[in-house]
Order: C-alpha cells, then sequence, then structure tokens
C-alpha cells in the first residue's frame, strides 16, 4: 500500500487552463493532464494506492463550489481522498468548518501564499483550531512556492507561532516543513509534534538533508506526498523506496502514518 498524501487536480473542463497556467507562473512542466483520469493513470503506473486531493480557494467567494466538486471526487470510490478548500478571508469560518466536517471530509487544504495572509494570522488560527475540534486534518503549503516569490506567507518560524499558541495535533506541513527552507525548519520545527510530507523535495534536497530532517523529525510524523502534477509519482515511489531507511520506518511513511492519521 502507498498513499500519496498530496496530490492535485482540476475539474475537467478548466484543467488545461488551470495548468497552463500554473506551469508557467511556476516555470515547472507537469507529469500528467491536471486531470482525474490522468492521476488515476499514473497511480495505476506507479503503485499508489490513494492519492490526497488538496484543492485551493484563491477566492472565497469559491469555497462552495469547489467543495461540491470535491465531495463528487470523494464520490467516486477511485482511489481518490479529496479534502475540502477554505480561504481565511470567508465569511462565518467556524461554521464553515463545521459544514466541512459534516459533509464528511478528512481535512483542508489552506495555501498561505496563494490566499495571502501569513499563517501566523488569527484567522488561519481559527481554521486550524476549529479542524482540531471536529478532528480534521489541515495541510498547508510552507516555504517557497514558485508561483509566488515576493513574499514566503508560510515560514518555520511563523509555523512555530502557530504551535506555540494554539499546539495542533493533526497539522500537516508540506514540503519538508518549508520548501528551500530547510536548515531553518531543523532548527524550529524537528520534533514539535508536526507531520511533514515530502510533496516536491525529490530532486530538490539532498539525501542526506532529507534523511536527517526524517532522523530528527521521526519516521512517525513523516508522510509520503508527491505534489502530482508537479513530480513524478512513479519516480518519487522510486526514491523513497530506495532510501537506506528501514523497512518498517518506510512503511510508517508510505501508509502507516497516512491511515493513523486519516482513520482509514
Amino acid at each position: 500500500m502507498i498513499i500519496d498524501f498530496h496530490t492535485h487536480i482540476f475539474p475537467e473542463k478548466v484543467a488545461d487552463k488551470a495548468l497552463s497556467k500554473l506551469a508557467g507562473e511556476c516555470k515547472l512542466s507537469p507529469f500528467t493532464m491536471g486531470t482525474e483520469n490522468s492521476l488515476i493513470e499514473s497511480m495505476k503506473e506507479s503503485g499508489v494506492t490513494t492519492s490526497v486531493v488538496l484543492p485551493v480557494a484563491t477566492n472565497p467567494l469559491k469555497c462552495q463550489s469547489m467543495n461540491n466538486w470535491a465531495r463528487e471526487i470523494n464520490s467516486h470510490q477511485n482511489g481518490l481522498l479529496s479534502f475540502a478548500a477554505i480561504h481565511p478571508d470567508a465569511p462565518n469560518l467556524k461554521q464553515l468548518v463545521k459544514e466541512i466536517a459534516e459533509a464528511g471530509f478528512k481535512g483542508i487544504k489552506i495555501h498561505p501564499d496563494y490566499q495571502q495572509v501569513f499563517i501566523n494570522d488569527k484567522r488561519f488560527l481559527t481554521i486550524i483550531e476549529e479542524a482540531e475540534s471536529f478532528g480534521l486534518v489541515t495541510v498547508t503549503h510552507a516555504g517557497l512556492d514558485y508561483g509566488y516569490l515576493s513574499e514566503i506567507h508560510c515560514s518555520p518560524y511563523r509555523i512555530l507561532d502557530v504551535v506555540n499558541l494554539i499546539h495542533p495535533k493533526k497539522f500537516v506541513i508540506a514540503h519538508m516543513g518549508g520548501n528551500a527552507l530547510w536548515y531553518d525548519v531543523e532548527n524550529t520545527l524537528c520534533g514539535k509534534g508536526l507531520y511533514f510530507d515530502t510533496a516536491f523535495v525529490h530532486g530538490r534536497i539532498s539525501q542526506d538533508q532529507l534523511l536527517r530532517l526524517i532522523l530528527l523529525n521521526g519516521a512517525d510524523k513523516i508522510l509520503f506526498a508527491t505534489d502530482s502534477p508537479w513530480n513524478s509519482q512513479k519516480d518519487d515511489v522510486e526514491f523513497f523506496k530506495n532510501l537506506p531507511l528501514p523497512q518498517n520506518q518506510k512503511d510508517l511513511i508510505f501508509y502507516e502514518n497516512a491511515r493513523r492519521l486519516l482513520e482509514l
């Protein structure tokens, strides 16, 4: 079993346009077409059993329509498990989180850079704290985003503020705690009870530093993730299978941690 904890797809009618726009802004080449079917095909080729889909709301008015689409994805029972989208400027955040929980979602995705709000802002604190109260997982982008280079809204130091203020238990920090800021992650976040996902790190972090982060944070707090379509699921699976780690730690990273966190 392999659970990819961090993937992205788009509704069929806008997938090509959305993928082209993001690829141009980030100067990246996607590995799928950004659609439900192309992700499923990628999973078959790579041996991924379940892909967690993380929709991002860049407009507070789009949360409802995006979550309706996410619920449809979940109804297909094809190995995709979509989280809900939420925006910190959406009205009545507490009620929105309650509705997300009642709709059966396992978690929420936030993206401080695209939503242009710092992670330690009271709006995000409200979202994360309410999600915790319902047993929901919160996944946040962290560190540098190639599509938004002007300012980092989710640095390890701001994440540490969140930890100290609300002590979250089901908080997942993408990109091994902060894309391209891994020395800061080592110095501030490792061992704080946070989950790190491995999305987008293969090919961008040295193996030594990756292994050091796994050791310092604990293999029981690492979630295999690719950031598909921006990394290849097949290549990432092969890379992590070949890491010099004991098999029991690889099992934790590939699926056991995710199953426990998602209560699957």
